[in-house]
């Protein structure tokens, strides 16, 4: 009888996590969603864009992540790399890895410099610099919301 509760147990302890983690992917993917929601709310409240203004500074906006994120999807790649050479302890590849690095960087700054310019030519210069005041913003509102989350706070 013991074998059958213990049986028992082990079995909807075993369901209930399987369900848990089947219902992950959509926590996720709403959190997503309300990120971005949440994100598009925090630059047009900052910037107070007008109905033209963002007709033209979302599809700018969206160009210049896409772009910024093929760039760090590189960079991540290269630090898997240089996990795996210094874990074989290979000088040259390390070194190569890292010159990449400094490339990337580069890649980055040129990116920021390029849409900065398109930037001041769809908007207005005050606009500009309410766009760079709710990035940053954006950045701590970003962490925060991260942390709280993670402690579970949410």
């Amino acid at each position: 009888m013991k074998h059958i509760w213990i049986l028992f147990l082990m079995l909807s302890l075993g369901s209930s996590l399987a369900f848990g983690q089947r219902k992950r992917p959509f926590m996720d993917n709403m959190n997503s969603e309300r990120l971005e929601t949440m994100r598009i709310a925090h630059y047009s409240n900052w910037m107070k864009l007008k109905t033209s203004e963002a007709q033209v500074f979302w599809p700018w906006f969206n160009e210049r992540e896409e772009k910024m994120k093929q760039v760090r999807k590189q960079m991540k790649m290269k630090q898997r790399q240089m996990q795996q050479a210094i874990s074989e302890d290979d000088e040259k590849a390390i070194e190569k890895i890292l010159d990449s690095f400094i490339n990337y960087k580069l890649q980055e700054v040129q990116l920021e410099s390029e849409y900065h310019t398109k930037l001041k030519e769809i908007l207005p210069i005050r606009k500009v610099v309410l766009f760079y005041r709710a990035e940053r913003e954006w950045e701590k509102k970003l962490i925060a919301y991260l942390k709280k989350r993670r402690d579970g706070d949410e």
